[in-house]
């Protein structure tokens, strides 16, 4: 395809970048450009900070907004707008995306309809209405807020994007047009994401990936940990891929300690996705205890190189571990993480089968091989 008439699919970043994101807000990005290859040029405008030497080795043109409002973390947005807006004056195709903040995407919107330039609402994650359980005036307020903010924004984009068919079908019941909603995971790109000879250890290895919240069930899988060594006498290890603030990273600490788990754990902290192969191909199974959860990404990565999973019976997992892809547990729950725990590590469960299933299901449903032309389509549509 000629390289000026291939369709520009520029990513924003709504909300300024803190130095501590820089390499973590790379991903979505990079997965898209080796999705697309060829068949479109990728974009990204951003204020703040982030890596743009690891964008560019992927082919990926950076564009820096340093106006007056990209101190202004809500209103960066605008800025970032109008400075993608620009770029329909050089490509005669031009498609916004943003990364992660949708309910900030109406003002992006507006602009976008004053120039030459469609927009596709990205939804990931767990919706505004279910991100606080808190009974202050306060929250309900802002809520109540950013609900009718994030719908007025999403009838205004071209198409929506979601990346689960639990949020697909949360927003249709919102009364998003379902023929302008489509459900379009982030793939995993299974060259890279493959499975691999395991390391042999007299020690059973768990692997826990993602941000270090309650929210994440980490304390779950903690107190899980006790029950089978305490109680199964199996020597696993547990190995924490992720981070979070200073407070988060101390209570766990203590917790280790109460729960005299800190010779059993090994903290990494944050983990670019590069390393995660390694990770994975050294770990005998990969838990996500999540009390809530979209489409767990870590999952599918797992699923690819045929490391068992297990995972908490929340939003989409129920679908992608469905026909015994995957071990289903309840979440909040650390007597049942602890016996799946066994029974998936002392071959009381046909973990070969399971893990046969779900390789066969990624490559047939999120390989980057099939979401390209899913992609496509979206682009050229």
């Amino acid at each position: 395809m000629d390289n000026n008439k291939r369709p520009v699919l520029c990513y924003l970043f709504l909300k300024r970048i803190p130095d501590d994101k820089a390499d973590f807000s790379t991903i979505v990005p990079i997965r898209t450009a080796r999705i697309l290859q060829s068949a479109a040029e990728v974009h990204v405008i951003y204020a703040g900070s982030l890596n743009e030497n690891r964008l560019r080795d992927e082919g990926i043109t950076c564009h820096r907004y340093s106006g007056f409002l990209s101190r202004l973390s809500l209103f960066s947005c605008i800025g970032i707008a109008f400075r993608a807006r620009k770029l329909s004056r050089r490509y005669p195709d031009v498609v916004m995306q943003n990364v992660w903040a949708h309910y900030l995407l109406l003002p992006v919107c507006l602009i976008a309809r004053t120039g030459r330039v469609r927009l596709l609402a990205r939804i990931a994650g767990v919706p505004i209405s279910r991100r606080s359980r808190s009974p202050t005036l306060f929250r309900k307020l802002k809520n109540l807020f950013g609900r009718w903010l994030e719908f007025r924004a999403l009838n205004c984009a071209d198409h929506v994007i979601a990346l689960s068919h639990s949020l697909k079908t949360e927003y249709m019941e919102r009364g998003i047009d379902p023929a302008r909603i489509t459900m379009l995971s982030q793939g995993v790109d299974t060259e890279f994401f493959r499975p691999g000879e395991r390391s042999r250890r007299e020690e059973l290895q768990l692997l826990f990936v993602g941000r270090l919240s309650r929210e994440k069930g980490l304390d779950d899988l903690l107190q899980a940990c006790r029950m089978v060594l305490r109680d199964h006498q199996l020597p696993v290890r547990l190995v924490i891929a992720g981070g979070g603030n200073e407070k988060e990273m101390s209570r766990y600490q203590a917790l280790l300690e109460k729960l005299e788990l800190t010779a059993r754990t090994e903290m990494l902290g944050f983990v670019s996705h590069d390393q995660l192969p390694h990770l994975y191909r050294d770990s005998d199974l990969l838990v996500v205890p999540s009390h809530t959860e979209g489409l767990p990404n870590v999952v599918l990565e797992a699923m690819a190189m045929k490391v068992p999973c297990l995972v908490t019976r929340v939003d989409e997992n129920p679908r992608i571990c469905d026909d015994n892809r995957g071990f289903l547990v309840d979440p909040g729950r650390p007597d049942q993480l602890a016996d799946g725990i066994v029974s998936l590590l002392t071959g009381d469960h046909d973990v070969t089968a399971m893990t046969q299933r779900a390789y066969e299901y990624v490559q047939q449903e999120h390989s980057f091989a099939i979401l390209k032309e899913r992609y496509r389509a979206l682009l050229v549509g």
